[in-house]
């Protein structure tokens, strides 16, 4: 909250300012911390059903289609276009969440905000250090034990936001 003058802001992190108790000839703008804190959570349930949906599919392809995988990996790893372009993918798409959903707290939206920024992390690495991350992702995509365990992983992280995220549990 920032303090102008008799104005008061509040910043939304969309880089939107909305100024607060302002009076005009049209009546006064009033926004409510309750609003803003359930667009917030409008955002987390967005995230949760997206990001929960993606990881289920992942999953089941990492466990299902492991040859797949593996040539996925290795076609990536030799073509210096696709990798920029999923690095530039990865980097947008982890700043909108971390940009617009960077919440720590012990709660289940935390988990959109981790995924975010590992998507940041990766994409700024292929922007790098791409042979780094293309080697060690074909070493992991070659290994049984890791695959299995990634994609149960993917899974379970994706059941479980799917479930928060459309309110199953409700």
């Amino acid at each position: 909250m920032k303090k102008t003058g008799k104005l008061v802001f509040f910043a939304i992190p969309t880089l939107i300012s909305i100024p607060l108790n302002r009076s005009s000839e049209h009546g006064t703008l009033k926004v409510s911390l309750s609003t803003l804190s359930n667009s917030y959570m409008d955002i987390s349930l967005l995230l949760a059903q997206t990001i929960g949906l993606y990881l289920v599919l992942e999953g089941l392809v990492i466990l299902t289609q492991k040859k797949f995988v593996v040539n996925v990996v290795t076609d990536m790893s030799n073509h210096k276009a696709l990798m920029y372009v999923t690095a530039v993918m990865l980097t947008v798409l982890g700043l909108l969440v971390v940009l617009n959903h960077n919440v720590w707290e012990s709660t289940w939206r935390v988990v959109p905000t981790i995924v975010g920024w590992a998507m940041l992390v990766k994409g700024v690495m292929l922007f790098f250090v791409p042979n780094m991350v293309m080697t060690k992702a074909r070493r992991f995509a070659k290994n049984r034990n890791m695959a299995v365990l990634a994609g149960l992983i993917a899974l379970a992280v994706g059941a479980y936001l799917v479930y928060v995220g459309f309110g199953l549990g409700a």
